[in-house]
């Protein structure tokens, strides 16, 4: 009698159970929580479901998404490090469990992709690559072997829109590894997903996860602006309303298209009544792209939200930038002192990461100040209000003395607004002039010319010569937003492959 009692015991352990991975209302809701920052209420029911159904382990893929977010969001080096601790164990755990269900190789390869681009952000690139290689191998293995299963097709279009975006000079490692993929592909994966998401009441809790993944990558990736179109338009139905007014995620989305789009005044709104407090996790990169909103309607209290963020962010990026667009709200409004006083604050904090820090601290070392003029103009443009930049460009031209930097800067910025504002004609003339004066200057006004100039000639079917503009695009070697200049001109190169 004993045997059978111990054999009884053995089979219904919690430590011997052969776990499942069971998506049920606790998980869904979980995941529907923490999508949302609200992780402490996603923590109570993960512990719920935990203790109801020790053997299932969507709890533990799910922890380890909140400690994700949070490194990712925040930036911090001692959360970094937990998660990644943490991650090694957890991933033990679902090795160790039933791996005939779609949800072994999705839950591993979702786990190797978030902490591949939480590393990038702490420039760990070779531990990321090799996660996001992992990845894909796990994914397109899992696509062959359970091609119904919706979550992988995220993952996978999200994948397949960043190796479309890899630049032409690394395809030899693509090849070489067997990644394949294109930008408008991936997105066009992502937006299936979504679409599911809102027909099968199953899949219904992706939907959050994909509005996000697909309102970045369809403003920064792709040259057709009908992708961001669709997005936003979603947005502006009653339930995209909804979700906005009670996600900070989306909140962010949906300003960030907004604000890609020169919808400047309904970013700012959208941002300044977005949901915060103390159930959601603090989200500070939002003053900033708040801060930087409202200073290019040239507003007078821009400096108070970029100020918010640089002393309540911990992490590493943007710090510089924000302390540049500080001290442009002091230039601009005729304190000369106080912009040199935060420009002098560049590269004392911070990282150089990003393309905006690199270019604040590069600015932060030059003795020439910007010309006011061209700052506004610079400013109001990146707000989509283009006959006020219009109006600071013809007040600069009217000055008597110009720069070499400064005179080419105005060609420069006279195409953008053209280009903006469908004067075609006007903005190719521009920037081949900007081409021509600036190609072997150290700016990027040239570089970012032959990049629009190649969009231009894209959107217009017109291939070999949007071909030789990208390619031109690419000689060029700015010191200021070369990574970004260069990746979007790759991935323009791909599209016409």
């Amino acid at each position: 009698m004993k045997k059978y009692l111990f054999v009884l015991f053995l089979l219904t352990s919690p430590l011997l159970l052969r776990a499942s991975f069971t998506y049920n209302s606790n998980c869904k809701e979980a995941f529907n929580y923490l999508i949302s920052l609200r992780f402490n209420e996603a923590q109570r029911l993960i512990a719920l479901e935990k203790s109801a159904n020790p053997e299932n382990a969507i709890p533990v893929f799910l922890e380890n998404y909140i400690d994700f977010l949070e490194s990712f969001i925040g930036e911090e080096e001692n959360s970094f490090r937990h998660y990644t601790a943490e991650m090694a164990i957890r991933k033990r755990r679902i090795e160790s469990e039933n791996s005939s269900s779609p949800y072994y190789k999705y839950c591993l390869a979702t786990m190797d992709m978030q902490v591949a681009f939480t590393r990038m952000k702490f420039g760990e690139y070779v531990k990321a690559a090799a996660e996001i290689n992992r990845a894909y191998r796990l994914l397109e293995r899992n696509n062959h072997d359970y091609p119904d299963f919706i979550p992988q097709k995220l993952s996978l279009g999200m994948l397949h829109t960043l190796i479309g975006s890899i630049p032409d000079k690394y395809d030899w490692i693509r090849k070489a590894v067997g990644l394949k993929g294109s930008v408008n592909g991936g997105i066009q994966e992502m937006q299936h997903v979504f679409e599911i998401s809102q027909d099968t009441p199953k899949w219904k809790y992706l939907q959050n996860e994909t509005l996000f993944l697909l309102s970045l990558t369809s403003v920064n990736l792709a040259a057709d602006k009908s992708f961001a179109d669709k997005i936003l338009n979603w947005y502006n139905k009653e339930e995209g309303l909804e979700l906005v007014r009670e996600n900070p995620l989306m909140a962010y989305c949906k300003a960030n298209i907004c604000f890609k789009k020169g919808l400047n005044d309904q970013g700012i709104q959208i941002l300044t009544f977005r949901p915060k407090g103390p159930k959601f996790f603090p989200f500070h990169y939002l003053d900033y792209l708040l801060g930087v909103a409202k200073l290019n309607r040239l507003d007078n209290d821009a400096w108070a939200y970029l100020i918010n963020f640089t002393a309540n962010f911990k992490g590493r990026n943007f710090i510089k930038s924000a302390y540049q667009h500080i001290a442009w709200n002091y230039l601009i409004n005729g304190d000369v002192k106080k912009y040199a006083e935060y420009m002098n604050r560049i590269p004392l904090a911070g990282d150089k990461i990003t393309d905006s820090d690199k270019k604040a601290l590069s600015d932060s070392r030059t003795s020439e100040m910007p010309d006011v003029h061209l700052l506004k103009a610079q400013l109001l443009f990146d707000g989509g209000y283009y006959e006020r930049a219009l109006e600071e460009l013809a007040a600069f031209n009217r000055s008597p003395i110009k720069s070499e930097h400064h005179s080419l800067e105005y060609l420069y910025r006279l195409a953008r607004v053209y280009h903006e504002t469908g004067k075609l004609s006007e903005a190719i003339r521009y920037y081949n002039l900007t081409i021509e004066k600036g190609q072997d200057k150290p700016w990027y006004f040239a570089a970012n010319a032959a990049l629009q100039m190649g969009n231009i000639y894209e959107t217009q079917k017109k291939f070999i010569l949007a071909r030789s503009y990208y390619e031109k695009c690419l000689t060029m070697n700015p010191t200021e937003y070369k990574n970004s200049i260069s990746q979007k001109a790759e991935a323009g190169l791909s599209r016409l492959n």
